[in-house]
């Protein structure tokens, strides 16, 4: 389970500018709650999977400042607009002088 609109820091339940250290001890913290072996439950996977990829990211400095860079932008963008309809007439050839 690799959701892309999930924040990565609130699966691990930590800060924004949590440190490394934090970040790994949330992550092994989650990680005996969470294990397939331990939990014995499918929720427990995915949630275990979850758990792991946040860890993969936010554990690695270039890719944690490629996360924050995008995630910093997701939050600055306006929602989406419903689609407009559009119409579309029949063209012709007079309709492209260029052609």
């Amino acid at each position: 389970m690799r959701p892309s609109s999930t924040d990565l820091y609130k699966v691990l339940s930590v800060a924004s500018d949590a440190s490394p250290e934090t970040i790994k001890l949330a992550f092994r913290k989650l990680a005996r709650e969470l294990h397939p072996d331990v939990a014995g439950n499918t929720d427990g996977e995915e949630q275990f999977m979850a758990i792991a990829h946040a860890y993969e990211i936010l554990s690695d400095p270039v890719k944690r400042a490629e996360y924050d860079h995008a995630r910093a932008v997701m939050v600055d963008m306006p929602p989406p607009t419903p689609a407009q309809s559009y119409t579309f007439a029949p063209s012709t050839a007079e309709d492209y002088p260029h052609w």
